[in-house]
């Protein structure tokens, strides 16, 4: 939810949160989003699964799919960016990094 409130202040961002990973891709495939904040354990699908399957039908090339986890290390991150993530936070000490990205990830949509 810190999350969320951090997104809301860009009053062009309209953000859903949806419960669990097929939801959200199921959402993502209806919505069809210009961005997408995944978390990486999930418990209904795994989470490198999910965005390699968003990189792959669903978001148009250089849309974001930003990945926020807990784990943090380079094995892991290596592992999201390889499925197509565009960028990979650790929590919670990514909250500055999560506001900073999103905010420039946003300036770059826009000037398309």
């Amino acid at each position: 939810m810190l999350f969320a409130r951090i997104v809301r202040r860009w009053a062009a961002v309209k953000f859903l949160v949806t419960r669990g990973g097929r939801n959200g891709l199921q959402t993502a495939i209806d919505r069809r989003p210009r961005m997408v904040v995944v978390e990486a354990r999930l418990p209904d699908i795994d989470g490198e699964m999910l965005v390699g399957a968003l990189r792959n039908g669903v978001m148009r090339p250089g849309e974001p799919i930003v990945v926020l986890a807990h784990d943090g290390t380079p094995g892991e991150r290596a592992r999201f960016l390889r499925a197509g993530a565009t960028a990979y936070i650790a929590k919670p000490s990514g909250v500055a990094e999560f506001d900073r990205t999103v905010g420039i990830l946003l300036e770059v949509a826009a000037w398309r």
